[in-house]
């Protein structure tokens, strides 16, 4: 019989396959209200796919981003990352044991009606550094939106999430995910990648 859960230790995992980690109400509404306050004094730019024109960019996906990495709120946003970070590291550890040094720029986007992601793989490199684990953090309430699921592909089995606020999805960066379209409202996420060394 359990005597003593230590605090490193993971909430349940309602993810529906062994490569998904899907966590409700993970992050208390600090550490949410705080991006929400960072984000308040930022503008946001329409999302590119790397190596893909904008035509066919605009097909592939749809949303609004900013990249977290104001300088000027560099000691506003250090606690954040380390929040973050700690959480994704445990689950990774727990889960998948890859070995990586840190995190990219994370990525905050919003996704109105009709905005989207189709399929793709966050892994960039096959060799060398690169993305070696994802994170997709809820800031939205799910009353505040409809549609924009979050899915993931392996073989011919699909797989469905929606975010809700303070709710984190952490998997490897080489599965096949997307967003489906958003029908109503809006959806805010943070996402970021570990990423270290591919031999």
């Amino acid at each position: 019989m359990m005597f003593f859960i230590d605090s490193g230790a993971i909430k349940e995992n309602e993810g529906k396959n062994p490569l998904t980690f899907v966590g409700r109400k993970i992050f208390d509404d600090k550490i949410i209200s705080d991006i929400e306050e960072y984000i308040s004094h930022q503008e946001l730019e329409s999302a590119r796919v790397l190596h893909m024109n904008r035509k066919d960019a605009d097909k592939a996906r749809s949303s609004k981003i900013h990249w977290m990495t104001d300088e000027n709120y560099k000691g506003f946003l250090m606690p954040i990352y380390d929040y973050i970070s700690r959480k994704v590291r445990t689950i990774n550890d727990s889960m998948w044991r890859y070995n990586y040094n840190g995190y990219g720029a994370f990525q905050y986007s919003e996704y109105t009606v009709g905005d989207h992601f189709n399929w793709h793989i966050d892994q960039i490199e096959i060799k060398g550094e690169s993305r070696k684990v994802s994170f997709s953090l809820g800031i939205s309430d799910e009353s505040e939106y409809e549609g924009g699921d979050l899915g993931f592909k392996a073989a011919e089995e699909e797989d469905y999430y929606k975010l809700g606020r303070g709710d984190i999805i952490v998997f490897p960066s080489w599965m096949l995910h997307k967003v489906t379209p958003v029908t109503q409202g809006k959806r805010r996420v943070v996402v970021g990648w570990g990423e270290g060394l591919i031999l």
